[in-house]
């Protein structure tokens, strides 16, 4: 869980973007992550989904996102969901969960952190930013 919660702590702090116009000419390009919001949004509340999934598991208590929340604002609940996750964890001794469980519960975290890696691909190396907040 602490892998997915560094990338997601990546996209939100992604405030500059290197752009090559040429082997020699090169710049930093401001950015705003929440351009690449509409791109990324289905993504994003399939992998919250799952993540809610592993905290029923644990019997964590969570919100759902809401469909108009910004890119931001879903990514600081995204991790505010994983914290509370990881702290039932230390507390839940793994014998009191099955098997099957436990299989079921990694099977969902691996699918949130290669849909989370997807996604910070995607914002941080293929996104074409147009606008430039800092203008």
């Amino acid at each position: 869980m602490d892998s997915i919660k560094v990338s997601l702590l990546e996209i939100r702090a992604f405030r500059k973007k290197k752009i090559v116009k040429t082997p020699t000419h090169h710049y930093m390009q401001h950015v705003d992550i929440e351009e690449a919001w509409p791109s990324c949004r289905d993504t994003l509340h399939r992998a919250f989904g799952l993540t809610c999934e592993v905290a029923k598991s644990f019997r964590v208590e969570y919100e759902a996102m809401a469909p108009s929340a910004s890119f931001g604002t879903a990514i600081d609940q995204f991790v505010n969901l994983i914290d509370r996750i990881t702290l039932a964890q230390e507390e839940t001794a793994e014998s009191a969960l099955s098997q099957e469980k436990l299989r079921a519960i990694d099977a969902n975290i691996l699918t949130v952190q290669k849909s989370v890696n997807l996604i910070q691909k995607h914002v941080m190396v293929g996104f074409v930013f147009t606008r430039n907040p800092s203008a």
